[in-house]
């Protein structure tokens, strides 16, 4: 499953439990979520392609030119769809940091 189709899968689930109201704030949150990830995840998988053991950036250091090469070149590879659809949901957790410390700031 892609990470758009685990998202709406949580989003119809969360429908059935919980009022109109706070269902909303829900889906600002998945939806801020899901832009950080369209905006990091090509990066934490090119990081994970990586040999190198200590390849992993975190918001305090920029990735290197060689990861954010190779991200291009994984985003290009899947005609430039943004990575939520195309890709499954592994890297959702490795973007919580980006998503706490720089995209809700």
């Amino acid at each position: 499953m892609s990470c758009d189709e685990v998202f709406a899968l949580y989003l119809s689930l969360v429908a059935t439990k919980v009022n109109e109201t706070y269902y909303r704030s829900v889906i600002r949150f998945v939806l801020h979520y899901r832009d950080c990830l369209n905006q990091y995840g090509w990066e934490k998988r090119a990081e994970n392609d990586d040999p190198q053991p200590d390849a992993g950036t975190s918001v305090l250091q920029a990735p290197t030119n060689e990861i954010v090469k190779r991200a291009e070149e994984l985003k290009t590879e899947n005609d430039g769809l943004d990575f939520s659809e195309v890709s499954n949901a592994e890297q959702i957790p490795e973007v919580c940091n980006e998503f706490v410390t720089v995209h809700i700031s």
